[in-house]
């Protein structure tokens, strides 16, 4: 039940977030090809979700599945710290 909450809160923290990306994105783009842009967007964000299950479920043959998630929680984690961490310094 615990994990379900992790996976809920996490849902929900994420949600917000693709919007406002999404929408800063299409406020930078001043071209015709806005569209093309964010289905190309979309589509490699989708892959790279297909991708993620994949590799966790691989990798969870040899640990458990838990320990996947919060190790893919982890690194997550450290790219996000560092993707602000860029953005302030540049």
């Amino acid at each position: 039940m615990a994990m379900i909450i992790v996976l809920l809160g996490g849902y929900f923290v994420l949600s917000p977030l693709t919007v406002l990306i999404d929408s800063k994105i299409q406020h930078n783009i001043a071209s015709m090809s806005r569209a093309t842009i964010m289905s190309v967007k979309s589509l490699m964000v989708n892959l790279a979700g297909v991708f993620f299950v994949l590799i966790c479920g691989a990798v969870s043959k040899i640990f458990s599945l838990p320990l996947v998630y919060i190790a893919s929680g982890i690194i997550c984690g450290i790219f996000v710290i560092w993707a602000v961490w860029r953005r302030k310094v540049m």
